[in-house]
Order: structure tokens, then sequence, then C-alpha cells
């Protein structure tokens, strides 16, 4: 795959993770148009589904979990309800208390939104940042975009 600075997020071939998304029709617009709203939900739903791939643990009762910290999205096109979206998540960076993932939602063959988000793990009571756990990292190496996308 091209290094992280040179993926296209607008393109099918940058995933290997997807998740399908039926729309809504709370999700459109006064136009007919899915809304800007609904593409960060459609992203949430691929970035959920991919981490519960790579690690089910819910650790909440312990006090640790998942902290988004940044999430980004650019419209490319526009999409209209009714219809699935196809959801493509690409791990584009990996830091020792965080990753980056870059995401592509595409209708009828058009990637009509990207995202990027930053994941943090950390203590939630005392709102500090933990190591990634093993299991996670793993897997996140596993799918990054090329080897120099994980940083130690």
């Amino acid at each position: 795959m091209p290094e992280p600075e040179t993926l296209d997020l607008t393109r099918r071939e940058s995933y290997r993770f997807w998740s399908e998304v039926t729309t809504r029709f709370a999700d459109i617009d006064e136009l007919g148009h899915l809304n800007n709203l609904a593409a960060a939900v459609y992203c949430e739903t691929g970035r959920v589904e991919f981490r519960e791939s790579l690690y089910r643990r819910h650790e909440t009762e312990r006090g640790v979990g998942f902290l988004v910290v940044r999430m980004s999205v650019d419209y490319h096109a526009q999409a209209h309800y009714p219809g699935v979206v196809a959801v493509g998540t690409a791990v584009v960076r990996i830091g020792r208390t965080s990753y980056t993932l870059g995401q592509g939602c595409f209708k009828d063959g058009t990637c009509f939104a990207t995202g990027e988000t930053v994941t943090v793990y950390a203590n939630l009571g005392e709102h500090r940042s933990l190591a990634l756990p093993d299991e996670l990292r793993c897997g996140l190496e596993a799918h990054a975009a090329t080897p120099s996308s994980v940083l130690t």
C-alpha cells in the first residue's frame, strides 16, 4: 500500500476493512442529500466495527476505554437516500497511546466523504492516556497502511 502521506482515502483500493451502513430517512437534509452529520455517523460505525474486530474488550468497568480526540470529515460529492454506504477503514498511524484511522464513505461507486479520526486509549477517571493494549496494537499493525505507519 502507499505511504500514509500519499494514502488516497477516496480510492477503494486504500482499504482492506469494510463495513456497510443502510441509510435512513433521518440522514437526509431538505435537499434530499445525505447530510454532513450522517457521514460522521457512518465513519463512527466503521471505526467501531473495525476496532471491535481487533479488540472486543469493553473495559469501562475498570475505568479504561477509548476517547476520540480528533475527527475530521471532508466532503467530495453528493449522496442520496435510500441505499447502502460502504465504509472503508485503514490504519494511518499507530502511536504509543493512540492510533489514527482514515476512512472513505462510498455510495453507488462514488466516494462522497473521507474522514480521519485519532483515538486515544485512556484511564477515564484520571483523564490520562495509557499505552495501547498489546492485543490491539498487534491487530492495528497487521492492518497498517505500511510498516512505516507504526511509531513506537
